[in-house]
């Protein structure tokens, strides 16, 4: 479940109509993960492989936002998880699409008035999962607990979040870029969520809403 389609260096520039070179500018640049960068061997020696799905959209997204933000702030885009901002747990209570109640949930849980990117980050997909599943107030509660163990311990947006239901219960589990998912195949998906396109949604709403 959930595997990986990859695209090789060459295929991805024909694709794409990039150069080698600018290529790995925008890696040097921090537009575009070091870890996506995969390195195997095949019958010309080594080859440089991708995750198919992310680094087509993440070079189309650089492609459409060059000419409107600074490389600076592209970086900050696509890594925003590396901004050492905070954000009022009021001020995030008003954005777009983010539940008042799982606000609250955050406060009650996290101890705190003020969130981290990533904090944030998952607030909206608490809100989210709250309309689509929908979940119960004991969900709900359930995946803020998971939130907050799992926070700490993720590296970057580079992962997708899973909600499964089974025998009328919900369980949710996080996969990292890479990660296989073998779930008990009496479960069924009711709905993931990549972080790292998310954030990028999420950053665009800051922007818009906070400044």
């Amino acid at each position: 479940m959930n595997k990986l389609e990859y695209i090789s260096k060459k295929d991805l520039l024909k694709a794409t109509g990039i150069s080698y070179g600018q290529l790995y500018r925008w890696k040097r640049q921090n537009l575009i993960p070091e870890a996506w960068f995969i390195k195997q061997s095949s019958y010309t020696g080594q080859e440089t492989f991708f995750p198919k799905e992310q680094i087509l959209s993440r070079i189309d997204a650089i492609q459409q936002l060059r000419d409107r933000y600074t490389l600076e702030e592209l970086s900050g885009l696509f890594s925003p998880e590396t901004n050492s901002r905070t954000y009022e747990a009021a001020a995030v209570r008003q954005l777009p699409g983010f539940h008042p109640e799982a606000v609250s949930l955050y406060e009650h849980y996290f101890l705190k008035d003020r969130f981290s990117f990533m904090e944030v980050l998952f607030i909206q997909v608490t809100s989210r999962f709250m309309k689509k599943c929908p979940l119960s107030d004991k969900e709900t509660e359930q995946f803020v607990m998971c939130a907050k163990e799992w926070i700490p311990k993720i590296k970057g947006t580079d992962a997708t979040i899973y909600a499964f239901s089974k025998d009328g219960a919900l369980m949710f589990m996080l996969a990292e870029q890479g990660g296989r998912l073998l779930t008990d195949p009496g479960a069924v998906l009711i709905d993931n969520v990549y972080l790292e396109e998310l954030s990028k949604d999420l950053n665009l709403i800051i922007n818009q809403n906070m400044g």
